[in-house]
């Protein structure tokens, strides 16, 4: 999500006393020195951190207290929200992702039955790879190889609760 895009929706993350928490919460060091060669990795490691700690039971109570309301929503859930509306149309991709949701990593044999057993319809291998390959460019899976695949654990809960099939 881009920064314009969360702080539109989000605007309460630009108070003066919430980025005093935020750089408490997350360890930012502001005024750090940062390579250039690093800044990528900076960025992702940075909203990662983010990610997992909005995720947080704490950081979402210190959140409600600060602002005298909980926040419905967090990031990785808008994210997953939008990531499904996206592959709405791809069914398979939708099953694949509850079932992967639930099971956790595993083998596409693993998967291919899994599927047939809760949805009583058979995918190939080949069906499966070309239908999540859309999930892995939305950083969905964290694992795609040929022999096994999994969902992010950040999005597991998230896409357990908005895939309704």
């Amino acid at each position: 999500m881009k920064t314009s895009k969360a702080l539109s929706l989000y605007p309460e993350i630009v108070d003066k006393e919430l980025v005093k928490i935020f750089t408490e919460l997350f360890g930012i060091k502001l005024g750090r020195y940062i390579e250039i060669a690093d800044l990528g990795k900076e960025i992702l490691e940075f909203a990662k951190n983010i990610e997992e700690k909005m995720e947080s039971e704490t950081v979402q109570d210190i959140f409600a207290e600060f602002l005298g309301k909980k926040l419905e929503k967090t990031p990785a859930r808008d994210y997953v929200e939008i990531c499904v509306e996206a592959l709405k149309e791809d069914e398979i991709a939708l099953r694949a992702l509850r079932v992967l949701a639930e099971l956790g990593y595993t083998s596409y044999g693993t998967l291919i039955s899994e599927i047939k057993k809760r949805f009583g319809i058979e995918y190939s291998k080949d069906q499966l790879m070309k239908s999540l390959q859309k999930a892995y460019e939305l950083a969905l899976l964290s694992s795609f190889s040929e022999s096994l695949v999994g969902v992010r654990d950040i999005y597991r809960k998230h896409l357990l609760e908005v895939i309704k099939i």
